[in-house]
């Protein structure tokens, strides 16, 4: 296949699937007890709708949505990174137990710290993403051999992690009232209940420099598919890019 025709290929893919996730937001916003059809949205555009049409699009469904979406790219960003580094397609988050590092310090936050001492719509997102640095910088950490990080060492104690982290946090939970279990539990699910803009605004701009960040690194992740031999032979510094 030459060159254009791959640029080509390539360009149709993404357009149809630019064109899916339209029509998934579209279905997604009217997933709910009131359906907004192509008028009432261009009424809101426009400014002259009711204002309890627009509040229901702009300040409940679109932040929910959007949200959702911006969840989604970056659980396949990390789960691209994690597998291009262990080489090992059943890399994510969840079995390297990166996620169980967020939800065991979101989980001791609301057992340890008192109610209304810091706002948790600040505390909640800079915790879990301190749990997840730390269970990912461990994971790495432990699995390094004779100055050489292992993708099958790597995964084995990503396992062992996700469960003994698990395990802390069900003990944490024990602790709580029923309001506060319950709230855990569905952030440990993933619930985008209650998503606001504010959540759009943190993920936006944090997934804009992580999405650079990785496609800078794109092609080292490539070289590194070809095995440690390979990608030391093409001149990449095998440890420093698994670290990295």
């Amino acid at each position: 296949m030459t060159e254009r025709k791959k640029r080509l290929r390539t360009g149709a893919v993404l357009a149809i699937l630019a064109v899916l996730a339209l029509l998934a937001l579209w279905c997604d916003i009217n997933a709910g007890y009131r359906s907004i059809s192509l008028e009432e949205l261009g009424q809101i555009l426009s400014g002259t709708a009711s204002r309890s049409l627009t509040y229901t699009l702009v300040d409940l469904r679109l932040p929910r949505v959007l949200t959702s979406l911006l969840v989604g790219v970056g659980l396949s960003l990390s789960g691209c990174l994690l597998q291009g580094v262990s080489r090992n397609d059943m890399a994510d988050p969840g079995v390297l137990g990166i996620n169980a590092g967020a939800g065991l310090l979101v989980a001791a936050f609301i057992v340890f710290v008192p109610a209304g001492l810091f706002p948790s719509a600040v505390a909640l997102p800079v915790l879990a993403f301190a749990g997840s640095a730390a269970v990912a910088f461990l994971g790495w950490r432990l699995s390094v051999v004779r100055g050489a990080s292992s993708p099958r060492r790597l995964l084995l104690i990503g396992v062992a992690l996700a469960t003994g982290l698990s395990s802390a946090t069900s003990l944490l939970m024990l602790r709580m009232s029923d309001g506060d279990y319950a709230f855990v539990q569905n952030w440990i699910a993933g619930s985008i209940w209650g998503a606001s803009w504010e959540n759009v605004a943190i993920l936006a701009v944090g997934l804009a420099l992580l999405t650079a960040g990785a496609l800078y690194a794109s092609r080292t992740l490539n070289v590194l598919g070809l095995g440690e031999a390979a990608a030391t032979g093409l001149g990449v510094n095998v440890p420093r890019a698994r670290a990295a």
